[in-house]
């Protein structure tokens, strides 16, 4: 299937741009939010947490 939208890059339910997507303060704060049912304003604080795993 070829895909029309010529500025489409990658599903967001991949893994890797999932993490890229969440590196974004705004765009964390904002799904967050929808998750919880809020507006984004009333997220004070997100922290983003090192997801890789060591190397043993």
């Amino acid at each position: 299937m070829i895909n029309a939208n010529k500025n489409f890059i990658m599903l967001p339910t991949v893994d890797i741009c999932f993490k890229e997507l969440m590196k974004n303060e705004k765009i964390r704060r904002g799904f967050i939010a929808a998750l919880m049912g809020v507006s984004p304003d009333q997220i004070r604080e997100t922290v983003l947490k090192d997801s890789a795993l060591p190397p043993e």
